[in-house]
């Protein structure tokens, strides 16, 4: 490679400018090239942040040559050009975004948009892409770094709200996240963010003007039509719902679990053959075993019971012999498994790794703050080996936690066991959950979204 003061890095024509000459030294990346293996893509993504932010620099004579020397405006490139492949929800994009968050950073290591840029491609990493606890660990750790750097910018304390919602501690998510809309009420991230998890406590009341407002903000967004949909779905409304999903997924609905969200509702509400294409179509995004999953649900709710169970069997043994590919995987689908295992014969034998988890549950309780699907899970469970008191223990639990979705519960071979068997103690509860629905669904139907 030529050294400094070769013709090929000075600017053209005229003669040679030492200011543009230093601005441009920022963007050369010569000892990171030699240092670091990187992809052609990463290169050319590197080399297309350094010449645009040099470009732009020299197209603007009105600044001082303290203001385009200053390196500010090439990171804030390097984050813009990183969020940029991150939000394309592919992996391999988003390993180039964590190529670039890290080239940025390694010239100036406490820049807070980059350590928050990288700290939500590590997340990512581990939650969509299902690689090991480190990313999370990783991740995590780069979220409280980037907030302590800059508590009062909203990139940093949105994405410490995203790590903690990952580590499962939903208050000081919640608590992050809404500080993050206080400093930028536009931050559709922070807004998502907050709803979805107004959406796992199944507080859709709370969740409905935030997912109208993110609506209403970027009509173009898939995952704001997803949003609604979901909000419908849980409310019992699938004749709003379906068309919600069905334009989310036109607009090019493209992270895995957004996918799934849809495809799992088309499978609950009888269109399994539909739910199967769509699986197939989007398992190219997804992880081998996020695919294994999903598929084993889908034959679940279709009726295919003994073949979902084999998949779901194949996939604790995968599991089981890739430890490193995440904790994320095992506890969605142990949360399947429990619900399935009231339909598969007792003959049938689940692993070691469902049966300890299922122990370990009922051991503990019903905790605050556990996730409500868990626990009405945990309920099914329960009433199939005809438990009576626990399971409408973990039942009622749940629907106080916020879970509302009567048709489903009402639908389970487990429920129908305790309806015959102890009419007088289900009963009311099933009237409440029913109550709950209903009146959810009145809220929202009486206050859309425009479209």
């Amino acid at each position: 490679m030529a050294d400094d003061s070769s013709s090929e890095w000075q600017i053209q024509p005229g003669a040679p400018d030492p200011e543009a000459a230093q601005a441009l030294s920022h963007a050369r990346f010569q000892s990171s090239l030699f240092r670091r293996k990187f992809s052609i893509a990463a290169l050319m993504a590197v080399f297309t942040i350094a010449l645009s932010a040099l470009l732009t620099e020299r197209t603007h004579p009105e600044k001082s040559p303290a203001e385009y020397l200053d390196p500010k405006p090439i990171y804030n490139e390097y984050y813009e050009r990183g969020r940029e492949f991150y939000e394309r929800y592919r992996r391999e994009d988003n390993e180039l975004a964590i190529e670039i968050f890290r080239d940025g950073l390694s010239d100036q290591p406490d820049h807070p948009l980059l350590v928050a840029g990288l700290a939500e491609a590590c997340l990512q990493q581990y939650e969509a892409y299902s690689q090991g606890p480190e990313w999370l660990e990783m991740g995590y750790d780069l979220a409280m770094k980037a907030v302590e750097l800059a508590p009062d910018v909203s990139a940093t304390q949105h994405v410490a709200g995203l790590a903690e919602a990952i580590k499962g501690d939903r208050p000081k998510a919640r608590s992050h996240y809404k500080q993050a809309l206080e400093i930028n009420p536009g931050n559709r991230q922070a807004m998502g963010g907050l709803a979805y998890l107004y959406l796992v406590d199944r507080d859709i009341t709370a969740a409905w003007p935030l997912f109208k407002r993110g609506l209403e903000l970027d009509r173009s967004s898939p995952r704001a039509h997803m949003f609604i949909a979901m909000a419908y779905n849980e409310a019992g409304a699938w004749t709003q719902a379906e068309p919600w999903f069905e334009k989310a997924w036109r607009l090019g609905l493209s992270e895995p679990a957004d996918q799934l969200e849809y495809i799992v509702a088309l499978a609950y509400h009888g269109q399994a053959s539909r739910a199967l294409a769509l699986l197939q179509e989007a398992s190219e995004q997804m992880t081998p075993q996020a695919s294994l999953k999903a598929k084993a649900y889908i034959l679940a709710l279709s009726g295919d019971y003994q073949q979902a169970a084999d998949d779901y069997a194949a996939l604790f043994q995968d599991l089981a012999q890739n430890p490193g590919l995440g904790t994320g995987e095992v506890d969605e689908a142990v949360s399947r498994w429990i619900g399935l295992g009231t339909r598969v014969s007792d003959e049938y034998e689940v692993s070691g790794l469902v049966e300890k988890s299922i122990e370990g549950l009922l051991e503990s309780g019903p905790q605050p703050g556990q996730r409500v699907d868990i626990q009405h899970e945990v309920a099914l469970r329960l009433l199939a080996l005809r438990r009576w008191d626990k399971g409408l223990q973990w039942l009622e639990h749940a629907i106080g936690q916020g879970w509302i979705n009567y048709p489903f519960t009402l639908a389970e071979p487990a429920v129908q066991s305790a309806i015959a068997t102890v009419p007088g103690r289900i009963t009311p509860i099933l009237e409440e959950l029913e109550s709950r629905q209903k009146s959810l669904r009145q809220v929202l139907l009486a206050s859309p979204p425009a479209r």
